[in-house]
């Protein structure tokens, strides 16, 4: 199965946050419209937001885990000494 390729993903949210309608977009950009949903629907229907635009300061899946860990066996956040 062929994958959207990256152009085709920030043109179809070029049009979607303009307004277009699923249907207009898979035609223009030659994808069924189920495929444009899709996209749209996983992504939370806001565009995706590149690793390279990511805000320093977000945790990284790594430090999430961490926490989660901590969390469920039930440290404070005090104990690590920070």
């Amino acid at each position: 199965m062929e994958r959207m390729s990256d152009v085709e993903r920030v043109e179809l949210w070029d049009r979607y946050e303009t307004g277009g309608s699923f249907r207009s977009i898979s035609r223009q950009l030659g994808w069924s419209r189920s495929t444009v949903r899709t996209h749209v629907v996983d992504a939370g229907w806001k565009r995706p937001v590149s690793p390279g635009e990511w805000c320093r300061l977000r945790l990284s899946s790594t430090e999430r885990e961490e926490i989660s860990r901590g969390i469920v066996s039930g440290e404070s956040l005090r104990s690590r000494g920070g």
